[in-house]
């Protein structure tokens, strides 16, 4: 009886055996889940979880390693949540008793059938090559070969003696011609302003309508509601062009050097001019065909161990609204009156290629965001617990993680964003498009600890922590912590900012131990709005 009494003592410290599920790129999704017949899936082997929740044990599903190409976002609920700390859902990358898994979750299409287009120039060395749009691609912002990013062709000095009208720039009929050979399509140009009027720490962009040639005069038409927007953000004016730097981005004419793409919206082609060594019969080439990977709408209790999410995009920015930001990524698509730091309600964030919406208690622990055209990870709407340990954010569009959001100075209760945590992470490359945002953002949050993170060569602020200028305050923010952080190199091309950067009141928040080395444009290397309580 002893004996017995042990054995049923031990197992209630062990706690129950886990449920677990496997699946394998070589699986299906006919089979059981088991290691014997595991899952092709992420949808099935979600449905096959939460049929077994809610568990007083860990249910486990294990990614074998390779690519698991997502049709649709995975969408996490309370459905698919775990009961407790002993009783998480886990997604782990590998399965046991393998070696240390590659696992890539992405929402990527490959680009075939390339031809050479173009022959070789002193600026394209390999050609130029063209390839069609994947099936049910119709847009991208993005190209990735050889397991880079490539970047979008560009052109600088445009201005010349362009000058703003209502509808737009007008200039000399010259002016243009060169960024208008037979493959350009007009609604594709995008003019991108960096550093304009006062605002040194933002970098809008906007699309053009039409091009019109009339005798010598060169009208540009801007795409609308943008262009009605350009002096509605705050400090930013960028009608007034030849003051400030512009390039035109996304145009087949400016030379497309080797590593640039240039995706053609009216004929559905990518044109791309090879690095050296690439030979685009092999080189694997991929654009984003989801915007979305993994979205968690109020799930607990779950955790993502050891994966890879890449391959994911965004689209917004080439529409109508272009893109107004006021900072980190926090742009104005209101047609209201001009906004002042205040109307907090007219500012909409980058959304996150991996979000968190009102979770409780979700990790990423040993993960890789890479690849992705968004901001990495998003967790707002009310989310707690959240937990970002030992990952790595690697050429990410916009902000690498970026919590809470702008609109609730005042949250309390569940609608707060707090006790995040992001610790141990690696940031590169982040910003690798939208230059204003930031390798980790807050916004509104509260006991929120950032420790031990490396950052390195970013083109703005490091770290950016809380929100409000002047009357702006709000009550939501304080005893945050960031702690022992090594930021490296900020400021890389926007100067107003910092390698650490905060706002708004912080009462009894921590900032201590930090490394600050290298950073190019100075404001200020450790920043705090004035009127702060900080610290």
């Amino acid at each position: 009886m002893r004996a017995l009494a042990c054995v049923a003592l031990l197992r209630l410290a062990l706690g129950a055996a886990e449920t677990a599920f496997f699946v394998s790129p070589a699986g299906s999704d006919g089979g059981d889940g088991s290691k014997a017949a595991p899952f092709l899936t992420l949808p099935r082997a979600r449905a096959a979880a939460s049929a077994r929740l809610p568990s007083a044990a860990n249910t486990s599903i294990y990614l074998r390693e390779g690519a698991y190409a997502l049709e649709a976002p995975l969408v996490l609920g309370a459905g698919d949540s775990g009961a407790g700390a002993g009783a998480q859902v886990r997604w782990v990358g590998g399965w046991p008793g393998d070696a240390p898994a590659q696992v890539l979750v992405h929402g990527g299409a490959a680009v075939a059938g390339w031809v050479l287009h173009a022959n070789a120039t002193a600026s394209h060395p390999a050609g130029v090559w063209s390839a069609p749009f994947p099936k049910g691609v119709n847009a991208t912002r993005q190209l990735y070969t050889g397991g880079q990013r490539a970047a979008e062709c560009r052109g600088d000095n445009i201005w010349g003696p362009l000058h703003a009208t209502d509808a737009g720039f007008e200039g000399v009929q010259s002016q243009f011609l060169a960024f208008l050979p037979p493959e350009q399509c007009v609604e594709d140009i995008e003019f991108v302003w960096t550093g304009v009027g006062g605002s040194t720490w933002t970098q809008p962009r906007a699309r053009v309508a039409a091009i019109v040639n009339d005798t010598a005069t060169l009208n540009v038409t801007m795409e609308q509601p943008a262009w009605s927007l350009r002096h509605r953000v705050h400090g930013q004016d960028i009608s007034k062009g030849p003051s400030y730097t512009t390039r035109m981005y996304n145009g087949y004419g400016s030379g497309l050097h080797a590593g640039e793409f240039y995706a053609a919206s009216c004929s559905r082609t990518l044109y791309y001019a090879p690095r050296a060594g690439e030979d685009m019969a092999s080189t694997p080439a991929i654009v984003p065909a989801l915007d979305s990977l993994v979205v968690i709408e109020g799930g607990a209790w779950l955790s993502f161990e050891g994966i890879t999410f890449s391959f994911a995009g965004w689209l917004f920015p080439s529409q109508g609204y272009g893109y107004f930001p006021i900072q980190a990524g926090y742009r104005i698509i209101s047609n209201a009156s001009r906004a002042a730091p205040a109307d907090d309600t007219l500012y909409t964030g980058v959304p996150g290629n991996v979000e968190v919406h009102g979770g409780r208690n979700v990790s990423f622990v040993g993960c890789t965001f890479t690849h992705l055209g968004a901001s990495g990870l998003v967790a707002d709407g009310g989310t707690q617990g959240l937990r970002v340990s030992n990952c790595t954010f690697d050429d990410i569009s916009a902000n690498g993680v970026a919590l809470g959001g702008v609109a609730l100075p005042n949250a309390t209760g569940a609608a707060a964003d707090a006790y995040l945590t992001v610790e141990g992470s690696v940031f590169l490359r982040v910003p690798a498009e939208y230059h204003d945002c930031a390798p980790i953002w807050g916004g509104f949050v509260s006991h929120t600890t950032l420790a031990h993170n490396f950052i390195a060569n970013q083109s703005n602020t490091g770290i950016a922590l809380g929100w409000g200028w002047n009357d702006d305050f709000g009550t939501a923010e304080g005893g945050n912590a960031i702690i022992s952080n090594y930021v490296f190199g900020s400021n890389q091309m926007l100067s107003d900012g910092g390698s650490i950067y905060m706002l708004g009141l912080q009462p009894q928040s921590t900032c201590a131990g930090n490394f600050i080395s290298s950073q190019r444009l100075p404001l200020g290397s450790i920043y705090t709005d004035d009127g702060s309580a900080f610290w």
